[in-house]
């Protein structure tokens, strides 16, 4: 073992501590505000926290449950397997996903390297996996989202990236493998089960993907985009009420709900962008300003308290440069890594139809964000190599 995997195995073994730490620090502060330690409440909203909380009690003492997903199920039954009422055992089962989140996140990471020259491989791929592990331990909203309540976001998380590392396993080798559809089925089952409309992104994106390689290679991004904003049009214009299977919702069900946080809560967190238009054309420019609003908000006109201060320097400034560095260095990027991004943009679309709140914009992004963070930390280190700039060397890295 060389002195990169040393490194590598000690901030493993670091995260791994450090988010136990976490996890029980923030149970006894939630604890101390009453509420069994369900919920740490920073900036005085609620969350979904005490709902699934109530309901994963019915289901370990054999009560009615509301469905509202599988969550529920899934927390009531690791309070059913210790026999426990203790909220801190779904706390620690949710700090379990996180550890399976970066797991995945390194196995992505190595399909990455696969497309590219061994001696970059050989090179960089340890530096890789180190910074993919920095860069989810420090980000502040996932970290939230594992630790504050007892929300279902990261199993969504891990699920989707495990998702694309089996997708990716079948859909790039031509080798059949009958273990890998298994699970993949299994997997995007449980997927839907959580929240149907991530299973919808998840086909829309490889729909798209194959649309595009069935249109050209690489090279033609700009017209291609060109050819979806199209094909949104006739959508938008045609087949605004159509109901799309799995969720049972259509288009203007999604509009209409936006439009109901619009009046119901005007200001506040709120975005404030109204999608229902009188045509395309004012939809279109309104949907681009909730993209990028979902993508990389609060933009600097939304900070309006101390919360949305912390996250414009923890996460916009720093997403705006990565995403300002990939989209630079396309030409760098392979079809694996193409088949990724493609899964991050197609998720944040689909969120910035329906939500126009910020605070619930930084527990949806993750999913985008972790996949261009997994593909950053590769396209950082191909680029330094392939324009001759010195790499800071392993040791330093931490």
């Amino acid at each position: 073992m060389n002195k990169k995997q040393k490194i590598y195995l000690f901030l493993s073994q670091a995260v791994v501590v450090a988010s136990l730490f976490l996890s029980v620090f923030i149970f006894f502060l939630a604890s101390s505000q009453g509420n069994d330690g369900v919920t740490l409440r920073l900036f005085g909203e609620g969350d979904d926290g005490a709902f699934y909380w109530e309901q994963a009690q019915n289901v370990k003492n054999g009560l009615p449950w509301v469905r509202t997903s599988i969550y529920p199920l899934m927390i009531g039954n690791v309070l059913k397997l210790f026999d426990s009422e203790n909220v801190y055992l779904i706390r620690l089962f949710n700090t379990i996903g996180f550890f399976l989140l970066i797991l995945a996140s390194v196995k992505l990471v190595k399909l990455q390297y696969k497309q590219v020259r061994i001696e970059i491989q050989d090179k960089y791929y340890t530096n890789s996996k180190i910074m993919v592990l920095l860069m989810l331990m420090f980000y502040l909203s996932l970290q939230m989202n594992v630790h504050i309540s007892i929300l279902r976001d990261i199993w969504l998380y891990y699920l989707y990236v495990q998702n694309l590392v089996l997708g990716i396993n079948i859909l790039f080798k031509k080798k059949f493998n009958i273990y890998y559809w298994i699970l993949w089925i299994f997997s995007l089952w449980l997927m839907g089960e959580l929240r149907g409309y991530i299973l919808v992104s998840y086909i829309a994106s490889v729909i798209v993907y194959y649309l595009y390689r069935a249109m050209s290679r690489r090279g033609k991004i700009k017209s291609f985009i060109f050819i979806l904003i199209v094909l949104l049009g006739i959508y938008y214009t045609f087949f605004m009420d159509f109901t799309m299977p799995i969720v049972d919702k259509s288009l203007r069900d999604g509009l209409l709900y936006r439009s109901s946080f619009l009046t119901e809560f005007s200001g506040g967190s709120q975005m404030g962008i109204n999608l229902i238009q009188p045509n395309y054309v004012l939809f279109l420019i309104n949907y681009l300003a909730s993209f990028v609003g979902n993508l990389i908000g609060p933009l600097p006109w939304d900070i309006n308290s101390v919360g949305t201060l912390l996250v414009f320097f923890a996460e916009t400034i720093p997403m705006a440069y990565i995403l300002y560095f990939i989209i630079k260095r396309l030409s760098l990027l392979t079809d694996v890594q193409y088949f990724i991004l493609c899964h991050a943009m197609i998720w944040i679309g689909l969120t910035a139809v329906s939500n126009d709140n910020i605070g619930t914009g930084t527990r949806l992004r993750p999913i985008t964000w972790i996949l261009m963070l997994i593909v950053f930390s590769v396209i950082y280190y191909k680029d330094k190599e392939l324009s001759g700039k010195q790499v800071v060397p392993n040791e330093n890295i931490v």
